[in-house]
């Protein structure tokens, strides 16, 4: 029975190294660049915010600010859940 503990202590021990090593390779950083881009795409394409229609109105600027200003919580947002994990 020890023995056969031992056995799969091994075994599960060798599984997780493996784990890790395959994801080694992964950096970060070009997720979060990955994610960007196709964050980029889609407003591009789906029309999210028509900036045409936003930019051709009198008080665009307080628009724009007001997006921008969501978007900032966005970030905040997302990185204080990347911090906490």
């Amino acid at each position: 029975m020890e023995q056969d503990i031992e056995r799969l202590e091994k075994t599960i021990k060798e599984d997780i190294e493996a784990e890790i090593l395959s994801y080694e390779d992964i950096d970060i950083q070009e997720v979060h660049e990955l994610f960007d881009i196709e964050a980029r795409l889609y407003i591009k394409k789906e029309g999210i915010i028509d900036f045409e229609e936003v930019l051709s109105e009198p008080d665009s600027a307080v628009d724009i600010e007001e997006i921008r200003k969501v978007f900032e919580r966005f970030r905040d947002k997302l990185f204080l859940q990347r911090v906490n994990y």
